[in-house]
């Protein structure tokens, strides 16, 4: 089979859009390389993207704590695609700059129990749902009744 019948082949089953990117390639290593720089470029913007995500993910921007740990997880956990991995130590700082800043989180913060170096992100997490909890209550709040009003959507 000589080259340009191995590349046609090859993006024979490409969307037309993606296909006019590679049919100028007459080489099938030519065109295996360009394609896998591509989607490594792709897969790395992808990764600053999902960082940029979790360093800004504000907890007023969610009802709960719950959703917005949720929300910061889900991304994580996508990050190791992108060869990207956060650091206990790491996720603990986003999740303590990306508090509201009130009277009552800025207290939370800084509190003796909240400063414990061999805190992990499980315990960190624990105190911020029972203080979410604790704050609903103080608010008279039902349960399930969001905690912050959401202005723009969820994250």
């Amino acid at each position: 089979m000589n080259n340009g019948k191995a590349c046609r082949q090859l993006t024979a089953l490409m969307e037309s859009t993606i296909w006019v990117r590679y049919r100028d390639l007459s080489k099938p290593k030519q065109l295996c390389d360009v394609i896998k720089a591509y989607f490594k470029k792709v897969i790395k913007v992808d990764g600053q993207y999902a960082m940029a995500k979790v360093t800004s993910c504000q907890l007023e921007s969610y009802p709960s704590a719950t959703e917005w740990i949720s929300a910061q997880d889900k991304i994580i956990n996508d990050l190791p695609i992108c060869d990207i991995m956060i650091e206990d130590s790491c996720r603990k700082c986003y999740m303590m700059f990306n508090l509201p800043n009130t009277a009552e989180w800025q207290t939370f913060a800084f509190t003796p129990q909240r400063t414990v170096k061999v805190e992990t992100v499980a315990t960190t997490v624990t105190h911020l749902l029972s203080f979410g909890a604790h704050l609903s209550r103080a608010r008279g709040l039902a349960p399930d009744a969001p905690l912050f009003v959401t202005k723009n959507g969820r994250g």
